[in-house]
C-alpha cells in the first residue's frame, strides 16, 4: 500500500512531545485504525498520553502491556482504544484477544508494535513512524493514499 507523509516533526525532548502532540492529535481520524511504528523507547506511549491528555481523557500515558489494551472515553468525541501487542507470541493470539473485532468498531484505536499482528492490520490504517535522525527522535504521520485528508 502506498502512502505518503502529510505531517513531520522532530522532536528534541519530552517537553516538546507536549506541544506538539495536539496537532498531531487534531490529524488523526475520529475513528479507525493507526499503527504506532518505531523502536523500544521510541516515544509511542509517551505520544499516546500526551494527545490523550489533549483529547481530555483522563487516564495518561500508562502503556497497556499487560493488559493488552486501555480503553478510554475522549469527551465529545468516538472512544480510543490504546492496544500494545508487545508480548503478543503470534497473531493467533492477537486474534483470540479481540484484536480484529476492535478494529471493526467506530472507536479510535492506536495500536504499538503493529508488527505482532500485521495481517489484522487494515489497509486503510494509518501510520505514526518513529524513527531517531541524527540525535533527534522523527515523528511522522503517513496515510494511504486512498484515504488522504
Amino acid at each position: 500500500m502506498e502512502r505518503k507523509v502529510i505531517w513531520q516533526v522532530e522532536v528534541p525532548d519530552v517537553a516538546a512531545v507536549e506541544r506538539w502532540a495536539p496537532e498531531l492529535a487534531e490529524r488523526l481520524p475520529e475513528v479507525g485504525v493507526v499503527a504506532l511504528h518505531g523502536p523500544m523507547g521510541g516515544g509511542k506511549t509517551t505520544w499516546v498520553g500526551a494527545m490523550c491528555r489533549h483529547w481530555g481523557v483522563a487516564l495518561g500515558s500508562a502503556s497497556p502491556t499487560f493488559g493488552l489494551v486501555h480503553s478510554h472515553e475522549r469527551p465529545g468525541r468516538s472512544e480510543v482504544a490504546h492496544w500494545d501487542l508487545y508480548r503478543l507470541r503470534s497473531e493467533e493470539e492477537a486474534w483470540d484477544a479481540g484484536v480484529e473485532d476492535s478494529f471493526l468498531q467506530p472507536v479510535l484505536n492506536l495500536v504499538e508494535w503493529p508488527e505482532r499482528a500485521p495481517s489484522l492490520l487494515p489497509e486503510e490504517a494509518w501510520l505514526i513512524r518513529f524513527e531517531w535522525v541524527e540525535g533527534m527522535r522523527r515523528v511522522s504521520l503517513e496515510v494511504p493514499v486512498t484515504v488522504m485528508p
